[in-house]
């Protein structure tokens, strides 16, 4: 009686061996049948903000660029309000704040992240303003062109 089910606890052993090599030689198959399914390429930039502007249709957002000239982007209400949207708010006070993030997909521009002050009072905020028939087309955007 002992010798027995010993013999069934092997068989259980070996069947449950067998299922766990089955799942391991296939995972590997099913892996890569989902990333056909993935971006090629995903790059991250990250920028200082200078300032930010915010109007009552989004925000202009001021950086440097490479050769330390002053460039700016507009992002519109609507990409921080939908979800999938091209755009993220991030409010925080750490020292790294503010600055932003663009993820490129295959070279496109896909979200842009704003870390900005919690606090509007801080130097880093200011208010836009001017001429409204000037600006409202600046904000009629679907992604920034963000120049590095």
């Amino acid at each position: 009686m002992n010798s027995l089910a010993t013999r069934r606890l092997r068989r259980r052993t070996v069947r449950g061996g067998a299922v766990v090599a089955a799942i391991l030689l296939l995972a590997p198959s099913l892996a890569v049948g989902q990333r056909e399914d993935r971006p090629e390429s995903i790059v991250v930039k990250s920028k200082r903000i200078e300032k930010i502007l915010g109007h009552r249709l989004g925000y202009q957002v001021f950086y440097l660029k490479a050769d330390q000239s002053l460039a700016s982007f507009y992002a519109p209400h609507r990409w921080f309000n939908t979800s999938g949207g091209a755009g993220e708010m991030i409010r925080g006070d750490g020292p790294e704040y503010p600055y932003f993030q663009v993820y490129y997909v295959d070279g496109e521009v896909d979200l842009v992240r704003l870390f900005v002050r919690r606090s509007r009072r801080h130097l880093s905020w200011g208010s836009l303003r001017g001429d409204d028939a000037a600006i409202e087309p600046q904000f009629d955007v679907d992604r920034p062109n963000i120049e590095f």
